[in-house]
């Protein structure tokens, strides 16, 4: 775990990663998207790798050779490679190259690889700028499953404004309340308004006594999506 202390970049939420880590399932698939040099990449697949769970990290970067010194971006490196070169290295370098899957393309074109709700964890940290923000969240949003995570970086940071007007009016559209930990912002997705409707009709027909006959009626396929893929951030 200290192979990430080593590496150059901004990362503050390791909170996050812990408890995402800790409740998700055996096979759950993560989504990083924007991870430099890989800071909290590294960090993110050593929890995962010590969970003993399968789950499988994407890490989704241009790996573009942006420097940064402190938030400003400074310069572009003509050979992109290079940045590229140095994630890798220090990917191996942690021994957690089995568990990341990097993906070096734009996260719209990135999100289009996966199927909608198929994604336990998305956390967005790339580009910060409003208009960049809006397009990851509704890029990534539909890929989240049922009772899924969406969050991201610097929700509160004063230098990007851009990130909290994009989540609040993204989320708001959606009719779902974030939770702020930290500088990050978290949504859970939740499940579709007639699935909710219907199990509440179960409960009433069905006697509290039974509980088989309750659980059996509501362990459907979209039922065991939820429970499998349901993190409970509150504790």
């Amino acid at each position: 775990m200290d192979h990430y202390d080593q590496i150059p970049g901004w990362f503050d939420f390791a909170d996050i990663y812990d408890h995402i880590t800790a409740r998700a399932r055996d096979g759950a698939v993560f989504v990083e998207v924007g991870a430099y040099l890989g800071r909290s990449t590294v960090y993110l697949a050593s929890c995962i790798k010590q969970s003993g769970k399968r789950i499988r990290l994407y890490a989704v970067d241009l790996w573009d050779g942006w420097i940064y010194d402190d938030c400003r971006p400074d310069t572009t490196r003509p050979e992109t490679e290079d940045v590229f070169h140095q994630f890798i290295d220090n990917v191996r370098r942690a021994g957690v190259e089995e568990v990341i899957y990097p993906l070096k393309m734009s996260s719209e074109q990135a999100a289009d690889l996966f199927e909608d709700g198929t994604l336990d964890f998305v956390f967005l940290d790339a580009d910060h700028a409003y208009e960049a923000v809006r397009r990851d969240l509704e890029a990534w949003f539909p890929k989240v499953k049922r009772r899924g995570v969406l969050g991201g970086h610097d929700y509160l940071h004063a230098a990007f404004p851009g990130v909290r007007s994009a989540a609040d009016e993204f989320f708001r559209e959606q009719a779902l309340p974030l939770q702020v930990l930290g500088t990050s912002f978290l949504a859970i997705k939740p499940s579709p308004r007639w699935l909710n409707a219907s199990l509440r009709v179960y409960r009433r027909l069905i006697p509290a006594s039974d509980k088989r006959a309750t659980n059996q009626l509501a362990t459907d396929k979209h039922r065991t999506e939820i429970n499998n893929s349901y993190i409970d951030l509150s504790r």
